[in-house]
């Protein structure tokens, strides 16, 4: 599992216990250097794996199910795993952080950075194509019930269900939209099939051999300089368990001009997951008191409603994907300061 690489010595005084994290690895503090490219050049591997089977998917399950479900489930399995095993273990705050750190960095420096490159890569802004007013739809959804559920102050297995419900009727929407496409599609030949096949598998395989190695590695490297625990969750663990997404993501734009509007949707049906699956996760297995985590929740719901303003009229700028960096520099350091 994620964690098993991770020794978390737990120092409680009071009611306040503090997390100090240390990878336990020949070297003690860091990594040694020849791992980094490797684990990026498996990363690689895994995008364009990713890559090459959504495209063939996208034919035939239409963008909204290859996108927002298919790839959408399989780059949120880092973050997943990882909060899983921290709720089970007890750890809360390292499991609130990872749920909240996937939308504040993709749905701004991810979106920004694949709308940027678009316009470099095809010389016009990035438009939208497709039913994603759905994936939208729910992310608004899912967004606002927490919101709600942070005004009650508790994530716990009551206010969990409720969760569980809006994933659950997403997927179910998604999955009917996408057995309507694939009658309406061509027949599939069976060498087609097994390719894309083996290349979820592969990328599959990648993601959740080399995520939680490459997370122990940066958290290591991050706690070594004394930051908190949270804000590793939030800001250092997402940029591993993310970045075969922005891989995948620039290969989607550079191999076909529509790419970029599947790349956008695999990041919302992320991170509805992110949004909906892992909260309930928490709730499920003891749950947590939001208030003590204002800051990072206030960087969350700012980074899903800038993202959902720019994207509202279907359409992404150079001006707009640059205001979206420059979000993510200013929300990603609210979390130390409140």
């Amino acid at each position: 599992m994620i964690l098993n690489n991770i020794n978390f010595t737990i120092y409680r005084k009071q009611l306040t216990t503090i997390y100090v994290i240390s990878l336990k690895i020949p070297c003690e503090s860091l990594m040694p250097m020849f791992l980094f490219p490797l684990y990026l050049s498996l990363f690689v591997v895994a995008a364009y794996a990713m890559a090459e089977s959504t495209e063939e998917l996208e034919r035939v399950f239409g963008q909204g199910f290859a996108g927002g479900v298919v790839l959408g489930i399989m780059t949120a399995l880092p973050e997943t795993l990882l909060v899983l095993e921290a709720s089970v273990e007890g750890i809360k705050d390292v499991a609130l952080g990872a749920t909240l750190g996937g939308n504040l960095i993709l749905l701004t420096l991810g979106v920004g950075l694949v709308g940027l490159y678009h316009r470099a890569k095809w010389g016009e802004e990035l438009r939208m194509k497709g039913d994603y007013g759905l994936d939208v739809l729910f992310l608004v959804f899912s967004t606002l019930y927490f919101l709600a559920v942070y005004l009650y102050g508790s994530l716990d297995s009551f206010t969990s269900i409720p969760f569980l419900v809006i994933y659950a009727v997403y997927l179910y929407e998604r999955s009917l939209r996408g057995v309507k496409s694939m009658r309406d599609s061509e027949t599939v030949p069976l060498k087609r099939k097994l390719k894309t096949t083996l290349m979820l598998s592969l990328a599959l395989a990648i993601l959740v051999l080399i995520s939680g190695r490459f997370a122990s590695s940066l958290d290591s490297l991050a706690s070594s300089l004394g930051l908190p625990s949270l804000w590793l969750s939030l800001i250092i663990a997402p940029i591993a368990a993310e970045l075969e997404e922005k891989l995948g993501a620039f290969l989607l734009v550079r191999k076909r001009e529509g790419g970029g509007s599947t790349a956008v949707v695999s990041f919302i049906g992320s991170k509805i997951e992110n949004s909906t699956l892992l909260p309930a996760i928490i709730g499920l297995t003891g749950g947590v008191q939001l208030h003590s985590a204002t800051g990072v929740l206030l960087s969350f719901f700012l980074s899903t409603g800038i993202f959902l303003a720019f994207l509202e009229n279907g359409r992404l700028s150079s001006l707009e994907s640059s205001l979206l960096i420059l979000t993510y520099a200013v929300l990603a350091v609210i979390p130390l300061y409140l």
